[in-house]
């Protein structure tokens, strides 16, 4: 699915040499989430199937690394996305309005801004990572399964819990605001259409609303899977050894965000679908021709 999404942009980015800045962004997003997919999803299914012994210490410091700053990108990444979607649909006069330009400018700036964020804070997955076959003692740890991230003391457990928590709390409540602002201007959006009866708006108009109603899909829907991971994290604090059945639920539900992404991106974005399309039907031409040839 998110591979489908990056092909989709890569295409349009390929044939008409541009892509508008909130495609950019849900491209970096599929990325992300293939990422994420890769190094927390699959790892975990292969140790839930019965392999063990996948990673070494520098195997799990890798792994966890990557997974946990692709974990942290969707956030930030889905949070850019939906305060970028306010400013797009925010009226004219208004201050934020005056600010597109301003942000579609320096997007790759902002993107990196929070890649090199998430990059410092995630770093102790470098220091703690270790295989969970090294050790026996599993007080003050994070326990993935396949990997373990150990901490030598409870002030550095819940200390760095603490700030991956503030960090992630920060991303979810400046994105609820921000879809909650948008559902404020569709609703004063759909107001202003009844009062001067008008029956329709020109079509990019149409397009950068149903875009917002789409990237308000996505903030919710980040916010009910994380809020839930998140809440089973902060459950995790309050011990010093973490049941596995509570990891397990975690890590599910840290990676159905990245799952379900590309299906509402796909049921919602007209270009990614009239992309999808044209694939299937070049694929069908080739073996098509190679039949006929043969």
């Amino acid at each position: 699915g998110n591979s489908a999404i990056l092909t989709s942009y890569g295409r349009i980015a390929w044939f008409k040499k541009k892509l508008f800045p909130a495609e950019k962004i849900i491209s970096a997003l599929a990325f992300v989430n293939t990422v994420m997919i890769l190094t927390r999803g699959l790892p975990y299914t292969l140790f839930s199937l019965g392999a063990e012994d996948l990673f070494n210490k520098v195997g799990c410091q890798s792994i966890l690394y990557i997974s946990r700053v692709s974990r942290a990108m969707a956030i930030g990444l889905t949070c850019l996305l939906s305060c970028f979607q306010l400013i797009t649909v925010s009226p004219a006069a208004s201050r934020l309005a005056q600010m597109k330009n301003c942000t579609s400018k320096y997007l790759v700036v902002i993107i990196i801004s929070i890649l090199f964020l998430n990059l410092i804070l995630c770093y102790c997955s470098v220091i703690y990572a270790i295989p969970k076959t090294n050790t026996t003692n599993m007080e003050f740890t994070f326990d993935l399964g396949y990997c373990i991230l150990k901490f030598w003391s409870e002030a550095a457990y819940h200390g760095y819990g603490l700030i991956l928590l503030t960090r992630d709390l920060f991303f979810v409540i400046l994105m609820g605001l921000a879809s909650a602002a948008i559902l404020f201007v569709l609703y004063q959006h759909r107001q202003h259409v009844k009062q001067i009866r008008s029956n329709r708006f020109p079509s990019e108009h149409d397009i950068e609303w149903k875009a917002a109603k789409a990237v308000v899909g996505l903030a919710s829907m980040y916010v009910f899977f994380f809020g839930i991971e998140n809440t089973i994290f902060l459950v995790t604090m309050t011990g010093n050894k973490v049941n596995p059945v509570v990891s397990d639920a975690r890590i599910f539900f840290s990676i159905c965000y990245a799952s379900v992404f590309p299906i509402v991106v796909i049921a919602t974005n007209s270009k990614v679908r009239k992309q999808l399309n044209c694939e299937a039907q070049e694929n069908e031409t080739e073996t098509y021709s190679t039949s006929y040839t043969i």
